[in-house]
């Protein structure tokens, strides 16, 4: 892999870890406040962004859709790229993804180079002339 290549995983993977980590403890915040577990009051970091998104439901749906999106990255990446060991693949990334090593570990395995031919159908001209 080129140096190119390198420092945009590099990059990708600081800027996933950085949102993750601050939408979850977002997260946190915000679902333990209902029930008591935690008192903390986000809209004085938070607000503006807090009202834009509408209801306490709506912000968690939200962020629950982004952190999974976030998480499976790799199975996705696997799947676009038609790796020969998706499954496992995803697998991986659903019982270690949680933890950093078993993320990255899932998204270099889906970006090396197993993956299956592309399907090519050939068709024999039709040697008579006369269409079927």
């Amino acid at each position: 892999m080129n140096t190119v290549k390198q420092l945009a995983v590099v990059a990708i993977l600081a800027a996933r870890n950085i949102i993750l980590s601050v939408l979850l403890a977002v997260a946190f915040l915000e679902i333990a406040k209902p029930y008591g577990i935690l008192q903390f009051d986000l809209r004085p970091y938070f607000g503006p962004v807090l009202d834009a998104l509408g209801s306490q439901a709506f912000q968690t749906l939200i962020m629950c859709v982004v952190l999974l999106g976030i998480y499976f990255i790799p199975w996705l990446v696997a799947k676009d790229r038609r790796h020969r060991n998706a499954s496992a693949i995803a697998v991986l990334n659903i019982f270690l993804g949680w933890t950093f090593l078993g993320w990255v570990a899932a998204l270099v395995w889906a970006m090396t180079n197993n993956v299956a031919p592309p399907r090519v159908q050939i068709i024999p001209p039709n040697r008579t002339g006369v269409e079927k």
